[in-house]
């Protein structure tokens, strides 16, 4: 494969992403994948994800291409360390082939992931239609956007927030919605992109839509209860993943990730996200479930 993180001039930040999802084969269809420079000690699970379908799409014949992805984070990894990747081939079909990764670090797994790839076939199509949103021209980077917001975040959050760079720029649709933490309904929505035209390379710009789709979920089920995951005495943290990919993505263009949540008790709480191209296509749909655990003191005073 081409060194793809050399085509992504002039964002370093995108370059440095698109080399971070890359893997590098160990024999007997394992992998390892690298560690983000400056990386936190908690793992990003979105880096995960698009490094498992990296390594799983090396297994699968040409011309099939991830549609359905279902991982489970089962540790918490660390950041710091690279990840070894075991990919098991599970069938491969007339038109899908069905893999499944598992991600280790120190002999552990840390995420189990299936995924399912497909040829590309001509079928009846339908699609529930995009919500309404601004244009993006009109809307400010999510860094930017909480800025008002620094005082009421925890202090180590606080202090590194406005330094923080990411090579996939999300532009909330309404800011103080996002980050205010005043209670309303869970429904929100992001524009979202890469921060400079990536390879057309379907594999890659699906592996990069996985790693962006982990993002700014957590959220929306906070919503309804008057808190948001920056405030001291809140612990969230994903339990699954999955992902269903209608459509051929292109990363370099704006897409609106419109995101609910239906349900939270039990400390979890159940977030469903739809993504559309700016013309209204609906490329992949989204689901997540994560641990949502508030202590006392960080529950809103009625």
């Amino acid at each position: 494969m081409q060194n793809l993180s050399e085509t992504a001039a002039p964002s370093s930040l995108l370059g440095d992403l698109i080399a971070l999802l890359q893997v590098s084969p160990l024999g007997d269809d394992r992998f390892e994948g690298g560690c983000e420079r400056g990386a936190q000690a908690r793992l990003f699970g979105g880096q995960v994800i698009g490094q498992a379908l990296m390594a799983a799409q090396t297994t699968v014949p040409e011309g099939r291409l991830v549609h359905s992805i279902h991982a489970y984070f089962l540790l918490a990894g660390d950041g710091r360390d690279p990840v070894e990747y075991e990919v098991g081939r599970d069938r491969d079909g007339g038109a899908f082939s069905f893999r499944s990764v598992d991600a280790m670090q120190d002999g552990q797994v840390i995420l189990r992931l299936a995924a399912s790839y497909q040829r590309k076939e001509v079928s009846v199509s339908h699609q529930v239609a995009m919500p309404a949103a601004p244009d993006p021209e009109t809307l400010v980077d999510h860094i930017i956007a909480a800025l008002p917001f620094l005082d009421e975040m925890v202090p180590e959050l606080a202090s590194r927030w406005p330094s923080q760079r990411s090579a996939i720029e999300f532009r909330p649709t309404d800011p103080h919605r996002s980050f205010s933490a005043e209670p309303a309904e869970p429904v929100q929505s992001y524009w979202f992109r890469a921060v400079a035209p990536v390879p057309d390379h379907q594999p890659l710009q699906r592996a990069l839509l996985a790693y962006a789709s982990d993002k700014m979920l957590l959220a929306t089920t906070m919503l309804p209860h008057g808190i948001h995951w920056s405030r001291p005495g809140i612990r969230s943290a994903s339990i699954d993943h999955t992902l269903w990919i209608h459509g051929d993505v292109d990363m370099g263009q704006w897409m609106l990730y419109h995101q609910t949540s239906d349900w939270t008790g039990g400390g979890r709480g159940l977030i469903h996200g739809k993504i559309f191209t700016r013309d209204g296509r609906l490329v992949a749909t989204a689901m997540q479930e994560a641990v949502l655990r508030i202590s006392p003191e960080s529950t809103p005073k009625r």
